[in-house]
């Protein structure tokens, strides 16, 4: 199946259980990949953002690492932060690229 927008399209959705996107960007189209796996009652969710090289996800991988967190946290009834400069930070060094 593949759907199509201006900010990018499916490449494959499995039943709701993996989705493949190529999202429209500034820097080149994104590929995102979500797989979810049920065990129990316990769902895992793995988001692969694949970048060209040579990549620095400094502030992108910070993003991402705000969105899941509030994702997660949303999922939990919990509170998150809605502050960016609360995240990015302390959070961009861990995805600059590596020695």
């Amino acid at each position: 199946m593949t759907i199509t927008s201006p900010l990018g399209h499916v490449l494959r959705d499995d039943e709701g259980m993996r989705l493949e996107v190529v999202l429209a960007s500034a820097d080149g189209p994104w590929e995102l990949t979500v797989d979810l796996s049920r065990d129990d009652n316990t769902t895992t969710m793995v988001f692969v953002h694949r970048m060209a090289e040579p990549y620095d996800a400094t502030g992108i991988g910070a993003g991402w690492h705000f969105h899941i967190d509030r994702f997660d946290a949303e999922v939990a009834g919990a509170q998150s932060s809605n502050v960016w400069d609360d995240y990015f930070p302390s959070l961009s060094a861990s995805y600059g690229l590596p020695d």
